[in-house]
Protein backbone atom coordinates (compact mmCIF):
# COMPACT_ATOMS: atom_id res chain seq x y z
CA UNK A 1 0.00 0.00 0.00
CA UNK A 2 1.33 3.42 -0.99
CA UNK A 3 1.81 5.65 0.96
CA UNK A 4 3.13 3.72 3.96
CA UNK A 5 4.65 5.01 7.19
CA UNK A 6 5.40 2.70 10.10
CA UNK A 7 6.97 3.90 13.33
CA UNK A 8 8.35 1.09 15.47
CA UNK A 9 9.55 0.96 19.02
CA UNK A 10 13.25 0.34 19.56
CA UNK A 11 12.62 -3.26 20.60
CA UNK A 12 10.00 -4.16 17.96
CA UNK A 13 12.69 -5.45 15.57
CA UNK A 14 15.96 -7.24 16.15
CA UNK A 15 18.33 -4.40 15.28
CA UNK A 16 18.69 -0.95 13.74
CA UNK A 17 20.14 -2.47 10.56
CA UNK A 18 17.69 -1.86 7.70
CA UNK A 19 20.16 -2.92 5.00
CA UNK A 20 19.17 -5.83 2.77
CA UNK A 21 22.59 -7.46 2.90
CA UNK A 22 23.84 -10.82 4.08
CA UNK A 23 22.01 -13.74 5.61
CA UNK A 24 20.67 -11.64 8.51
CA UNK A 25 19.15 -8.83 6.49
CA UNK A 26 16.42 -6.98 8.38
CA UNK A 27 12.93 -8.26 7.55
CA UNK A 28 11.52 -4.74 7.14
CA UNK A 29 14.03 -3.87 4.43
CA UNK A 30 13.55 -7.20 2.68
CA UNK A 31 9.75 -6.85 2.68
CA UNK A 32 9.71 -3.25 1.47
CA UNK A 33 12.23 -3.92 -1.29
CA UNK A 34 10.26 -6.93 -2.49
CA UNK A 35 7.03 -5.00 -2.96
CA UNK A 36 8.68 -1.92 -4.50
CA UNK A 37 10.50 -4.03 -7.08
CA UNK A 38 7.55 -6.35 -7.74
CA UNK A 39 5.25 -3.44 -8.52
CA UNK A 40 7.77 -1.41 -10.52
CA UNK A 41 7.85 1.50 -8.07
CA UNK A 42 11.57 1.58 -7.26
CA UNK A 43 14.72 -0.47 -7.74
CA UNK A 44 16.69 0.26 -4.58
CA UNK A 45 17.11 -2.72 -2.27
CA UNK A 46 18.26 -0.46 0.57
CA UNK A 47 16.68 2.74 1.89
CA UNK A 48 17.26 5.77 -0.31
CA UNK A 49 17.70 8.02 2.70
CA UNK A 50 18.25 7.57 6.43
CA UNK A 51 17.40 10.41 8.83
CA UNK A 52 18.30 10.62 12.49
CA UNK A 53 16.67 13.19 14.74
CA UNK A 54 16.97 12.75 18.47
CA UNK A 55 15.12 9.58 19.43
CA UNK A 56 13.99 8.92 15.87
CA UNK A 57 15.73 7.07 13.08
CA UNK A 58 13.75 6.99 9.82
CA UNK A 59 14.52 4.86 6.75
CA UNK A 60 12.99 6.20 3.54
CA UNK A 61 12.52 4.49 0.17
CA UNK A 62 12.04 6.90 -2.79
CA UNK A 63 11.38 6.43 -6.49
CA UNK A 64 13.38 7.99 -9.34
CA UNK A 65 11.43 11.25 -9.06
CA UNK A 66 12.42 11.58 -5.40
CA UNK A 67 8.91 10.84 -4.11
CA UNK A 68 9.04 9.00 -0.77
CA UNK A 69 6.99 5.81 -0.99
CA UNK A 70 7.76 3.98 2.25
CA UNK A 71 8.93 5.23 5.62
CA UNK A 72 10.00 2.83 8.36
CA UNK A 73 11.18 4.49 11.55
CA UNK A 74 12.17 3.52 15.06
CA UNK A 75 11.85 5.43 18.29
CA UNK A 76 14.50 4.86 20.93
CA UNK A 77 13.50 3.84 24.45
CA UNK A 78 9.92 2.81 23.78
CA UNK A 79 8.07 -0.41 23.01
CA UNK A 80 4.95 -0.85 20.85
CA UNK A 81 2.56 2.04 21.47
CA UNK A 82 2.88 5.37 19.66
CA UNK A 83 3.48 8.45 21.76
CA UNK A 84 1.83 11.90 21.32
CA UNK A 85 4.92 13.49 19.77
CA UNK A 86 4.69 11.05 16.85
CA UNK A 87 1.21 12.12 15.75
CA UNK A 88 2.37 15.35 14.00
CA UNK A 89 5.01 13.31 12.18
CA UNK A 90 2.37 10.98 10.78
CA UNK A 91 0.03 13.86 9.89
CA UNK A 92 2.79 15.75 8.08
CA UNK A 93 3.58 12.66 6.00
CA UNK A 94 0.02 11.85 4.94
CA UNK A 95 -0.90 15.50 4.30
CA UNK A 96 1.23 15.36 1.13
CA UNK A 97 -0.89 12.56 -0.34
CA UNK A 98 -4.17 12.63 -2.26
CA UNK A 99 -5.97 10.48 -4.83
CA UNK A 100 -6.87 11.32 -8.44
CA UNK A 101 -10.25 10.49 -9.98
CA UNK A 102 -8.76 7.46 -11.74
CA UNK A 103 -7.45 6.07 -8.44
CA UNK A 104 -3.79 7.08 -8.88
CA UNK A 105 -1.98 8.18 -5.74
CA UNK A 106 -0.63 11.76 -5.87
CA UNK A 107 2.22 13.24 -3.83
CA UNK A 108 1.96 17.05 -3.68
CA UNK A 109 -0.25 16.80 -6.77
CA UNK A 110 2.21 14.67 -8.76
CA UNK A 111 1.43 11.10 -9.81
CA UNK A 112 3.78 8.34 -8.72
CA UNK A 113 6.37 7.87 -11.46
CA UNK A 114 7.20 4.23 -12.16
CA UNK A 115 10.81 3.30 -12.76
CA UNK A 116 11.85 3.34 -16.41
CA UNK A 117 13.80 0.12 -16.67
CA UNK A 118 11.42 -1.51 -19.14
CA UNK A 119 13.29 -3.74 -21.60
CA UNK A 120 13.92 -2.19 -25.00
CA UNK A 121 14.08 -5.37 -27.04
CA UNK A 122 10.58 -6.74 -26.42
CA UNK A 123 9.07 -6.26 -29.88
CA UNK A 124 5.92 -8.35 -29.98
CA UNK A 125 4.34 -8.79 -33.41
CA UNK A 126 0.68 -9.49 -34.13
CA UNK A 127 1.09 -13.17 -34.75
CA UNK A 128 -1.78 -15.06 -36.37
CA UNK A 129 -2.34 -17.02 -33.17
CA UNK A 130 -2.79 -13.81 -31.16
CA UNK A 131 -5.12 -12.30 -33.74
CA UNK A 132 -7.29 -15.40 -33.83
CA UNK A 133 -7.19 -15.35 -30.03
CA UNK A 134 -8.73 -11.88 -30.01
CA UNK A 135 -11.66 -13.46 -31.75
CA UNK A 136 -12.40 -15.64 -28.77
CA UNK A 137 -9.76 -18.35 -28.26
CA UNK A 138 -7.43 -16.77 -25.72
CA UNK A 139 -7.10 -18.01 -22.15
CA UNK A 140 -8.10 -15.58 -19.43
CA UNK A 141 -6.01 -14.19 -16.57
CA UNK A 142 -7.26 -14.41 -13.01
CA UNK A 143 -7.48 -11.15 -11.05
CA UNK A 144 -6.38 -11.27 -7.42
CA UNK A 145 -6.12 -8.04 -5.40
CA UNK A 146 -4.56 -5.95 -8.13
CA UNK A 147 -2.19 -8.64 -9.30
CA UNK A 148 -2.86 -10.92 -12.24
CA UNK A 149 -2.08 -14.59 -11.75
CA UNK A 150 -2.38 -17.80 -13.72
CA UNK A 151 -0.32 -20.17 -15.84
CA UNK A 152 -0.61 -18.27 -19.10
CA UNK A 153 1.64 -15.55 -20.50
CA UNK A 154 -0.84 -12.81 -19.61
CA UNK A 155 0.05 -12.95 -15.91
CA UNK A 156 1.33 -9.57 -14.84
CA UNK A 157 0.44 -6.17 -13.44
CA UNK A 158 -0.96 -2.87 -14.76
CA UNK A 159 1.43 0.07 -14.41
CA UNK A 160 1.18 3.81 -15.00
CA UNK A 161 3.85 6.44 -15.60
CA UNK A 162 3.87 10.00 -16.93
CA UNK A 163 3.03 8.80 -20.47
CA UNK A 164 0.16 6.46 -19.64
CA UNK A 165 -0.89 2.93 -18.76
CA UNK A 166 1.10 -0.18 -19.71
CA UNK A 167 1.09 -3.83 -18.68
CA UNK A 168 4.12 -5.57 -17.20
CA UNK A 169 4.34 -9.36 -17.38
CA UNK A 170 5.82 -11.25 -14.45
CA UNK A 171 9.00 -11.80 -16.49
CA UNK A 172 9.50 -8.03 -16.91
CA UNK A 173 8.47 -7.81 -20.57
CA UNK A 174 5.41 -5.93 -21.84
CA UNK A 175 3.10 -6.04 -24.91
CA UNK A 176 3.92 -3.76 -27.86
CA UNK A 177 1.97 -3.19 -31.07
CA UNK A 178 -0.57 -5.88 -30.28
CA UNK A 179 -3.95 -6.83 -28.84
CA UNK A 180 -4.16 -8.44 -25.39
CA UNK A 181 -7.09 -9.77 -23.39
CA UNK A 182 -6.37 -8.76 -19.79
CA UNK A 183 -8.21 -8.63 -16.49
CA UNK A 184 -9.11 -5.43 -14.66
CA UNK A 185 -11.39 -5.29 -11.62
CA UNK A 186 -12.29 -8.92 -12.15
CA UNK A 187 -13.39 -8.49 -15.79
CA UNK A 188 -11.57 -9.68 -18.91
CA UNK A 189 -11.48 -7.16 -21.75
CA UNK A 190 -9.43 -6.55 -24.90
CA UNK A 191 -6.81 -3.78 -25.00
CA UNK A 192 -4.51 -2.55 -27.75
CA UNK A 193 -0.96 -1.38 -27.06
CA UNK A 194 1.06 0.93 -29.32
CA UNK A 195 4.53 0.09 -30.62
CA UNK A 196 6.14 1.63 -27.54
CA UNK A 197 3.95 -0.39 -25.18
CA UNK A 198 1.30 2.05 -23.93
CA UNK A 199 -2.40 1.22 -23.78
CA UNK A 200 -4.33 3.15 -26.42
CA UNK A 201 -7.67 4.94 -26.31
CA UNK A 202 -10.10 6.34 -28.89
CA UNK A 203 -10.41 5.35 -32.56
CA UNK A 204 -8.04 2.66 -33.80
CA UNK A 205 -7.45 1.84 -37.48
CA UNK A 206 -6.05 -1.66 -37.26
CA UNK A 207 -3.73 -3.29 -39.77
CA UNK A 208 -6.50 -5.78 -40.63
CA UNK A 209 -8.44 -2.91 -42.27
CA UNK A 210 -11.05 -2.71 -39.53
CA UNK A 211 -11.82 0.18 -37.22
CA UNK A 212 -12.23 -0.17 -33.45
CA UNK A 213 -12.93 2.16 -30.56
CA UNK A 214 -11.09 1.90 -27.25
CA UNK A 215 -12.66 3.49 -24.19
CA UNK A 216 -10.93 6.85 -23.75
CA UNK A 217 -12.19 8.21 -20.45
CA UNK A 218 -9.71 8.36 -17.58
CA UNK A 219 -12.13 7.16 -14.93
CA UNK A 220 -10.36 3.94 -13.96
CA UNK A 221 -11.49 1.98 -17.04
CA UNK A 222 -9.31 3.46 -19.79
CA UNK A 223 -8.44 1.47 -22.89
CA UNK A 224 -10.84 -1.46 -23.19
CA UNK A 225 -12.39 -2.32 -26.58
CA UNK A 226 -16.04 -1.31 -27.00
CA UNK A 227 -18.70 -3.62 -28.44
CA UNK A 228 -22.36 -3.32 -29.39
CA UNK A 229 -24.16 0.03 -29.80
CA UNK A 230 -22.13 2.99 -28.54
CA UNK A 231 -22.89 6.71 -28.43
CA UNK A 232 -19.65 8.54 -29.28
CA UNK A 233 -19.57 12.33 -29.54
CA UNK A 234 -23.30 12.47 -30.22
CA UNK A 235 -23.40 9.74 -32.89
CA UNK A 236 -24.41 6.09 -32.66
CA UNK A 237 -22.06 3.35 -33.87
CA UNK A 238 -22.29 -0.43 -33.82
CA UNK A 239 -19.31 -2.67 -32.98
CA UNK A 240 -19.38 -6.46 -33.33
CA UNK A 241 -20.22 -7.90 -29.87
CA UNK A 242 -19.49 -11.59 -30.48
CA UNK A 243 -16.17 -13.39 -30.21
CA UNK A 244 -15.26 -15.33 -33.34
CA UNK A 245 -16.76 -12.68 -35.64
CA UNK A 246 -14.01 -10.04 -35.66
CA UNK A 247 -15.19 -8.88 -32.25
CA UNK A 248 -15.14 -5.13 -31.76
CA UNK A 249 -14.91 -4.09 -35.42
CA UNK A 250 -17.04 -1.17 -36.58
CA UNK A 251 -19.97 -1.90 -38.92
CA UNK A 252 -19.79 0.43 -41.96
CA UNK A 253 -22.07 0.95 -44.97
CA UNK A 254 -24.24 -2.00 -44.05
CA UNK A 255 -27.15 -3.17 -41.90
CA UNK A 256 -26.54 -4.15 -38.29
CA UNK A 257 -27.74 -7.55 -37.00
CA UNK A 258 -30.70 -5.82 -35.34
CA UNK A 259 -31.80 -4.18 -38.59
CA UNK A 260 -30.42 -0.62 -38.57
CA UNK A 261 -28.53 1.01 -41.45
CA UNK A 262 -25.14 2.65 -40.86
CA UNK A 263 -23.28 4.82 -43.37
CA UNK A 264 -19.78 4.53 -44.77
CA UNK A 265 -18.36 6.06 -41.56
CA UNK A 266 -20.35 3.69 -39.37
CA UNK A 267 -22.85 6.32 -38.17
CA UNK A 268 -26.47 5.17 -37.71
CA UNK A 269 -28.67 6.59 -40.46
CA UNK A 270 -31.74 7.90 -38.64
Amino acid sequence: MIPHYLILGEYDVDSWDFQQTGANANKCSTTVSYYLNRNGLADSANPTEVRENGRYKTNIWKNEAGIPLFKFGQTAERNHNCIPSEMPMLYEWFSHWSQAADGMRLYDGKSIKLHADKPSDNTESKANSERSGRRGNSSKAEYTKGYYTGNQKNSGNWKMDAKGWWFRYVDGTYPQGTWKELSWNGKNKWYHFDTVGYCQGGWLNDTDGNIYFLYNQHDGNFGYMLTGWQLIEGKWYYFEPEAGKMQGHLYRNTTTPDGYRVDVNGVWIQ
